[in-house]
Order: structure tokens, then sequence, then C-alpha cells
């Protein structure tokens, strides 16, 4: 996959072919890690560890309130059952917390 990062990349950011992406490279949904190593590419350890480490609290909300906003496909419905999930748990385990 790191030998098609650049042709991945401009994939993504082109309008016409960004919803292809999945289909040409199939394995980049089923591959844990592939996401993280092209973010690692773009922008070094560095960056990539702070965006790792600030995830859960910055983006998550936003990508999943987006997520909404796209053409429903199995795998993207999924993705979003478990975003929302995972979501709901974290806010109970906050909940529970701060009863404490």
């Amino acid at each position: 996959m790191k030998v098609t990062f650049v042709y991945r990349h401009a994939m993504v950011n082109d309008e016409n072919k960004s919803a292809e992406v999945f289909s040409v490279f199939p394995r980049f949904l089923d591959t844990p890690g592939l996401i993280e190593q092209d973010f690692r590419v773009m922008f070094g350890e560095q960056t990539a560890n702070k965006f790792l480490e600030r995830w859960p609290t910055t983006f998550k909300a936003g990508v999943i309130k987006e997520s909404h906003g796209l053409v429903p496909s199995t795998d993207l419905l999924d993705l979003m059952r478990n975003a929302e999930t995972s979501t709901e748990v974290e806010k109970d385990g906050n909940k529970r917390a701060a009863a404490s």
C-alpha cells in the first residue's frame, strides 16, 4: 500500500474518482492500520502520533456527523455503527467516572 500511496491520494482528491478508491483497493477496508499508515506517510511520525492521541476527543464526532451526508453503502453503515457505538460507550464511561 505504501507503493500505491501517491496514486490513491490522487484518487481521493479527485471528485470523479474518490468513490472508486475502495473498489480499486478493497484491502483498504479489511486490513487494520492502512489509514494510519497513509496518515504517517503524509504528515510524519510526530504529527501522526499527536493526531492519534487526540482522535477520540477532537475529530471523532465531526467525522461521524459528516458521514451521515455520504451515499450509504454496507461498509459505510458498518463503520458508522461501530463509531457511534464506541462513542456511546465512551460517554457512558465518562458519566460513571464523573459520578464516582
